[in-house]
């Protein structure tokens, strides 16, 4: 593939792979699925704005205890967590404050991972920032590490073949892929979007 399309198919990609995330964002805030690494055991709100603004207060309450308590891994990934759903909202919304969620979610959960957490859900976390920043290498080292620590996740074998796409890796995409179809149903979101991927493969063929 000429280094030009293959730009604007990773735009294309990597515009896919955020519509992707925010609705899973977006569904989980209506139903009410409550994220307990990111959140704790408190109660959430049901609709979408009061979430948000949830969410904000819950990021400025661990700000506080964090500089308090500097270091605290727990803390880091709580705060980490909720920097990067705020960064997708936003990003949904076309504000530029999703980039700067974006920024402090990855600075917050790298000194997690430095500090030895090992949950597969951070470091996938740290991948797709890499990834929408363009920072490849990192992505891809934190694909791998989400993986080895989660090796049937199927979520995470969804974005590293979305991520192999973009560089052009079809063969290695298809394999994680097919891997996803593997591990959950196929008429169920994650199986749907996999075959969407592939499919999307072939016709690029």
């Amino acid at each position: 593939m000429k280094s030009k399309s293959r730009r604007a198919w990773k735009k294309y990609i990597v515009l896919l792979v955020a519509l992707l995330l925010i609705g899973g964002l977006l569904l989980g805030a209506v139903v009410g699925i409550i994220d307990y690494v990111a959140l704790g055991e408190e109660p959430v709100p049901s609709g979408v704005d009061d979430y948000i603004i949830f969410l904000e207060q819950q990021a400025a309450g661990l700000e506080e205890a964090l500089s308090e308590s500097p270091g605290d891994i727990e803390l880091q990934a709580r705060l980490g967590s909720i920097y990067y759903e705020l960064a997708m909202h936003y990003w949904q919304e076309g504000d530029p404050g999703g980039a700067a969620f974006a920024a402090k979610s990855k600075e917050v959960l790298l000194e997690a991972v430095k500090g030895g957490t090992d949950d597969p859900q951070l470091t996938m976390r740290l991948a797709l920032l890499c990834f929408f920043q363009e920072e490849d290498e990192q992505a891809e080292e934190y694909f791998q590490m989400t993986l080895h620590l989660d090796e049937d996740n199927p979520e995470a074998h969804l974005y590293y073949g979305i991520f192999l796409s973009s560089q052009g890796l079809d063969n290695r995409a298809a394999v994680h892929l097919r891997k996803v179809l593997q591990l959950v149903e196929e008429e169920s979101y994650l199986g749907q979007t996999a075959r969407l991927y592939l499919e999307l493969q072939e016709e690029k063929e």
